[in-house]
């Protein structure tokens, strides 16, 4: 998009006039991008926030205006990750960190919008910040969303696992969620992925994932 809209909701930002920005958004999302647009206005968005010169406090105050907002999902799940982008994802953004967590559990296809790497930042996140419950939550959506996606989703699967061992509960709670995983995809496809989380993971849970694939025969 061209950066004209986005800079003129951006100085309404940085110049804290919150209640501005929001109407703003709004405007925008229904008038001007519309629905056939919403990849679109979801970009801007979340750019609007990823790249404003906010504090912390500043950025949560802002955030906060969303409540109650006519913002959709999908631009509310860009802006909540463009604030955490804009602060280097440092954990002093739990309200935008956990308010995103809330959305993708609730609603697995935002991680469309969300992306994949920036997923498995947030997961390292609740990492950093010893969240068990919300890195399960994020973990949990990562397992739905890579079902349909073939070994791909297998790579992404080894990677959040490497985010989930810092606790022994989590950890459990990974392992039943890597067997979520070996029950959701297609059946033909189970051989090799044990094969392959046996070689990426270890051998343990290779034998853990066999296990779960003789049940479903």
């Amino acid at each position: 998009t061209e950066p004209g809209p986005r800079i003129l909701v951006q100085l309404m930002l940085q110049t804290h006039r919150y209640d501005d920005v929001i109407e703003m958004l709004e405007n925008y999302q229904t008038n001007i991008f519309g629905t056939e647009r919403q990849t679109e206005f979801s970009a801007l968005a979340g750019d609007v926030f990823r790249l404003s010169a906010l504090d912390a406090n500043e950025m949560e105050e802002a955030l906060s205006y969303l409540e109650g907002s006519k913002i959709r999902p999908e631009p509310r799940c860009k802006i909540y990750c463009g604030a955490l982008m804009n602060r280097g994802w440092n954990t002093d953004c739990d309200f935008a960190a956990t308010n995103l967590t809330n959305m993708v559990f609730q609603d697995q296809h935002l991680m469309v919008a969300l992306g994949q790497e920036n997923a498995l930042a947030l997961l390292d996140y609740h990492k950093r910040t010893k969240d068990g419950i919300n890195a399960l939550r994020v973990a949990a959506a990562l397992v739905q969303y890579s079902t349909h996606l073939d070994r791909e989703g297998a790579a992404m699967i080894a990677r959040m696992w490497k985010s989930l061992v810092w606790d022994d509960n989590v950890k459990e709670s990974a392992v039943e969620l890597l067997r979520r995983y070996i029950r959701g995809v297609p059946l033909e496809n189970v051989p090799g992925l044990v094969s392959f989380f046996g070689d990426e993971i270890n051998r343990e849970m290779g034998q853990t994932l066999e296990a779960t694939y003789l049940m479903r025969q």
